[in-house]
């Protein structure tokens, strides 16, 4: 459980945390939601609007999931709740190069500071994505459990966002070609060739792909080759390892086994991507996160 502080740490639904994180860390969530056939589902941690395992079934049915952030309105609800409380606020958002989801919080705390003069309202744009975001929730909480204030937890979380690195790999193009991130001539040529992208998520907190690999097989190998690089790199072979899938949790078993056979991660959290992020990167997407130097490409 969180120690309290004087302050409240909010996160959104792109941080990809489960029901059960979300309880140890003591985070409020505030949800995006997806639309699909016209009716809308929030994306709550403990699905109760939709489970991953439906939402999957569905987009593996051909059905397209339409994805919107949570409106200005959502944020001073769940703001209110912690502000009238006599609270102050923590908010770590979804990257602002990937969503209107932080500038719609910046507009609510904005409204909020007027109205709630004592109460600090601080927002830390992650620049991160998924479970990457959640990593970083997961730090600022146990600086929050530590004793720390809201400036030292505050000024800790931004100091590591750019350490948090991002790798991700999908199994069909067609989710990134929807999504605009790929042409449509290079998904059908990928899809061809047997191509599966290697993509990391920048400093300015865009997803950007680095380079691609034949066969899935080899795109989880590369993936845990960056975990090995990447934390010898700063001699950290005891740190944490987040992984998520896009319901394909045999996959992501074996990207943990191969990550033990070189390194001995304190924890390895395995974590399926909820249906915001998923509706953009499809079934069989694999990504993992840890903290790094920096988000370099290895």
């Amino acid at each position: 459980m969180g120690k309290d502080n004087g302050f409240e740490i909010i996160t959104d639904s792109s941080s990809d945390l489960t029901e059960e994180m979300r309880k140890e860390l003591s985070v409020s969530v505030v949800p995006l939601s997806v639309t699909i056939d016209g009716k809308i589902y929030k994306d709550y941690p403990d699905e109760r609007d939709i489970s991953r395992r439906d939402f999957y079934s569905l987009i593996r049915n051909k059905k397209t999931g339409k994805t919107s952030a949570p409106n200005v309105s959502d944020f001073e609800k769940e703001f209110e709740k912690i502000l009238s409380a006599g609270k102050s606020i923590f908010y770590i958002g979804f990257s602002s190069a990937l969503s209107s989801t932080f500038s719609n919080a910046k507009v609510a705390a904005d409204k909020l500071r007027a109205i709630y003069p004592e109460n600090e309202i601080i927002l830390c744009d992650s620049l991160c994505a998924s479970l990457g975001q959640g990593a970083l929730v997961y730090y600022a909480c146990k600086q929050k459990e530590k004793g720390y204030s809201l400036k030292d937890v505050y000024e800790f979380t931004e100091n590591e966002k750019l350490k948090i690195c991002h790798f991700f790999t999908v199994d069909d193009l067609k989710y990134l070609q929807r999504g605009g991130r790929i042409p449509k001539v290079v998904s059908i040529a990928g899809t061809m060739l047997n191509v599966k992208p290697i993509m990391h998520v920048d400093n300015k907190g865009k997803l950007v792909k680095i380079y691609s690999i034949r066969g899935r097989n080899n795109s989880i190998e590369e993936l845990a080759n960056k975990v090995k690089k990447g934390l010898s790199a700063v001699q950290n072979k005891g740190a944490d390892v987040f992984i998520v899938h896009g319901d394909c949790l045999d996959d992501a078993l074996i990207l943990k086994k191969l990550i033990l056979r070189s390194i001995k991660p304190k924890n390895i959290y395995i974590n399926t991507i909820g249906p915001v992020i998923g509706s953009h990167s499809g079934p069989g997407t694999l990504a993992v996160f840890f903290v790094g130097k920096d988000r370099s490409l290895l």
